[in-house]
């Protein structure tokens, strides 16, 4: 994972010097830029918290068949890294999702204590069906679908679950070439967890919307 690696923070360092004061909490967008073409519209933004001495990253590369987001935090005073990615593939009605994790923290301070890290990886594919009402100039649809896949985390490998998810959402058609769409989605999913002695049914909802735009030539 990349790590980056801030202006060191605090009062002292550990000779005694003093370092200079710390400037008043801050938020700012440190950088960030966007392109935009037929099929791909990748956005990068970095935000940086002075107070916590670190930020975060976020990267979007989408396209018309496929969507990745990443989040990436760092802080040398958060000593926290946390990572997320999500792919998503739609083919003739057939999505194909896959999202990670990674979670690595060390924080030892005088109130707080935390250390640990963990990963999980899902690989979902799932059959949508979508019906839509249409209008002139907006387009409402309702779109849902069933399936399954595996789930991997520490000390469970490759357990499967069975997945079924619905969602609304609805497309204006700001000009001819441009149309806005915007929506969400609620999954539930389910996966068995067999021990000795422990047979047990685990199940998760999710929820998340989305937002994007569509650029025809």
């Amino acid at each position: 994972m990349r790590r980056l690696t801030p202006p060191a923070l605090g009062i002292q360092d550990g000779g005694g010097t003093p370092l200079p004061p710390m400037r008043p909490a801050e938020i700012r967008f440190e950088e960030a830029s966007a392109q935009w073409s037929k099929t791909k519209h990748p956005v990068h933004v970095r935000v940086f918290h002075s107070w916590l001495g670190g930020g975060a990253d976020l990267s979007y590369d989408g396209g018309r068949s496929i969507d990745s987001i990443e989040i990436d935090m760092w802080g040398q005073a958060t000593g926290v890294s946390v990572s997320y990615s999500l792919d998503e593939r739609l083919e003739a009605g057939v999505r194909v999702l896959r999202d990670r994790g990674h979670f690595d923290a060390d924080l030892n301070g005088d109130f707080v204590r935390l250390s640990g890290r963990g990963d999980f990886e899902r690989t979902e594919v799932s059959a949508l069906a979508r019906y839509e009402f249409f209008g002139d100039r907006v387009r409402a649809f309702v779109q849902g679908g069933f399936g399954g896949g595996t789930f991997d985390v520490e000390g469970l490998s490759s357990v499967p679950f069975a997945s079924v998810g619905v969602g609304p959402g609805i497309e204006f058609q700001i000009t001819n070439h441009v149309a806005l769409e915007v929506g969400g989605e609620i999954a539930w999913r389910a996966w068995p967890y067999r021990q000795p002695g422990n047979d047990a049914l685990f199940s998760e909802v999710d929820a998340r919307v989305w937002a994007g735009f569509t650029v025809s030539f």
